[in-house]
């Protein structure tokens, strides 16, 4: 598997960078379509639906697929998530994840966030429960079998004046059993070759930083991430650029470009690119 791709698999199981971070902030109906392409010729497509369903709560539905080079997995991404009380200085959320390739790996998760915000900045906690399913090869008896993770995220935004933001954040994996047999000679001999290619994109943990000013419409951030992966200990460095532009009431705009450098290969550069309308 690429680097890149891994990136791209391990960004897609988080819940994809761009879009579905937007759930619980919608006061309009809203419709939100990304697409992203890495070197190589892997991508990624996601459509989200932001719904109010009250004065300020608020239902999110999302699907995505991610696109393989030649002979690399598929997956496949969906999301429900409901948020209650989004003008309040306190807040919550819980969302459902379904990610992975059916007849290889797949997960599912439930987690709850915890938001508030203030005058000064914003924080965010989210404990998640994961389940991890794997297709073992024909010839066993047993054609699955699966373990579960515990994570844990948070996030913080500090409000450096009116126009320039400071945002940090991370997400943390603890797995019932070890990951780390599924880099071995003996997972290949039980697990099917799609199975083990998505496994090394599984989290141990996610850290990233962004800084973003605001000029006019425009909000103009560049970010660092990592990604520390499970199964055999290696990462992902990824900088990136991002544009987000409100053309209007009705639309909005982004654009994101960055390089990911994985410890497996080699440099690889992508771009992202995002559409919202509002209702």
């Amino acid at each position: 598997m690429t680097g890149a791709l891994r990136r791209l698999l391990a960004l897609a199981a988080l819940g994809a960078p761009l879009l579905f971070g937007t759930a619980g902030a919608a006061e309009r109906p809203s419709l939100w379509l990304e697409m992203g392409a890495y070197e190589g010729g892997t991508g990624d497509l996601f459509l989200q639906v932001d719904a109010p369903v009250a004065e300020a709560d608020v239902v999110t539905l999302a699907a995505g697929r991610t696109l393989g080079g030649s002979g690399e997995p598929e997956t496949e991404t969906y999301v429900a998530a409901f948020a209650h009380g989004t003008d309040k200085p306190v807040y919550g959320a819980v969302r459902y994840t379904f990610w992975g390739e059916r007849d290889a790996l797949t997960t599912h998760t439930v987690s709850a966030t915890l938001s508030a915000r203030g005058t000064h900045g914003s924080v965010r906690i989210t404990p998640s429960l994961r389940s991890i399913v794997l297709r073992t090869k024909a010839a066993l008896p047993k054609k699955r079998l699966g373990t579960n993770a515990y994570g844990l995220g948070g996030s913080a935004t500090l409000y450096l004046g009116r126009r320039v933001d400071l945002a940090g954040g991370g997400t943390f994996y603890s797995f019932e059993d070890d990951p780390a047999v599924l880099a071995t000679a003996t997972a290949t001999r039980v697990f099917t070759t799609n199975a083990l290619a998505l496994s090394s994109g599984l989290l141990e943990r996610n850290l990233w930083l962004e800084l973003a000013v605001y000029v006019a419409d425009l909000r103009l951030a560049v970010e660092r991430a990592q990604s520390i992966y499970a199964s055999d200990g290696n990462r992902s460095d990824i900088r990136a650029a991002k544009v987000d532009w409100r053309l209007s009431e009705t639309y909005s705009l982004g654009v994101e470009v960055g390089a990911v450098d994985d410890s497996l290969a080699d440099s690889a550069r992508y771009g992202r690119f995002i559409l919202g309308y509002r209702f």
